[in-house]
């Protein structure tokens, strides 16, 4: 059994140098891409984005779709990737925002996040980083705050094999959503 555990944590610590040594290319990468585009040699439409959105403007639905599945809160206590994975979160969901042909803000917004992992692991979503998510939502002034008042969130789960993901739905919140539930309840 002792060989085991130590077997799996050198598995666990080639994984979080695996994950750092990715981030830290993403960030390498985007540097080069932001210096390019600065000194006018890129387009900011060919960038590479690890995102997309899209905006329904009829619905005033906003879709990103990130790349990645959102990380466990605990993987944000390394030190060297903390940084760097709040900046990955961060710079795709602006990227991709930035795509889009205009602005898009919420007043009051109703955020769901699924992510979609590769196959079924049993997980709490309080463990999940979503603050990254909300905090990358307000720097692209897709929301204008995240107060209990303007913003209502939605977590979940699902398994998608060959595409990990993660889905954020941004829309209006609309304004007498919890008395709606309670009544059908």
């Amino acid at each position: 059994m002792n060989e085991l555990m130590q077997y799996r944590d050198l598995v666990w610590d080639i994984y979080e140098r695996t994950k750092e040594l990715q981030l830290k290319l993403w960030y390498a990468i985007d540097c080069v891409q932001s210096d390019l585009e600065w000194r006018g040699e890129l387009d900011p439409e060919k960038k590479l984005v690890e995102a997309e959105a899209v905006y329904d403007k009829q619905n005033r639905v906003l879709k990103i779709v990130v790349n990645e599945c959102l990380p466990r809160l605990s993987t944000l206590k390394y030190e060297p990737t903390s940084f760097l994975m709040r900046n990955f979160w961060k710079g795709c969901v602006a990227a991709a925002i930035r795509k889009l042909p205009e602005p898009v803000t919420f007043e009051k917004a109703l955020c769901s996040i699924i992510i979609y992992t590769p196959r079924k692991i049993e997980w709490d979503v309080d463990n999940r980083a979503f603050q990254m998510i909300i905090n990358a939502l307000r720097a692209s002034q897709v929301i204008k705050s995240d107060g209990w008042d303007t913003l209502a969130l939605l977590l979940k789960g699902e398994v998608d094999k060959k595409r990990p993901r993660t889905e954020i739905i941004v829309k209006e919140y609309p304004e007498d959503t919890i008395n709606a539930l309670i009544k059908k309840v």
